[in-house]
């Protein structure tokens, strides 16, 4: 892999502290749980690298998971073929992959309304 490099020297301002690393979809893309670096907004924040498009990095924060998850974050994800998931106080099994992917649809939705507000008389071509 030509990017092996960049790989293990990749920074990331939007985190501090990684705890979790899991390749997804066919080990094109790095799947990455970390601290959020924000001062005040302390929380876990979710980060899809794209290996093969080694700039193409999505991040996004979840509401669901506070400070306090972080503590123990090993007793409630687990990792089984590509996927995370959740398990929760009450013993529900929820994808984390999932619930990342509607985040960042989420903020990709924000981010071009904010952009059809600024600018009205532009068409954004879809992709």
């Amino acid at each position: 892999m030509e990017n092996g490099l960049q790989v293990t020297s990749k920074k990331f301002d939007e985190i501090e502290n990684i705890y979790l690393l899991e390749f997804i979809d066919s080990d094109e893309k790095l799947f990455i749980i970390g601290e959020d670096s924000k001062e005040g907004n302390k929380g876990l924040r979710f980060i899809i690298w794209d290996l093969y498009n080694i700039g193409k990095v999505e991040s996004t924060k979840l509401d669901d998971y506070s400070t306090n998850f972080i503590k123990n974050i090993g007793a409630y994800f687990t990792r089984t073929l590509g996927n995370i998931l959740q398990i929760d106080d009450y013993g529900t099994v929820k994808s984390v992959l999932k619930k990342v992917a509607e985040g960042l649809k989420k903020v990709k939705k924000e981010k071009k309304e904010k952009v059809e507000i600024a600018c009205p008389n532009i068409k954004l071509k879809k992709g």
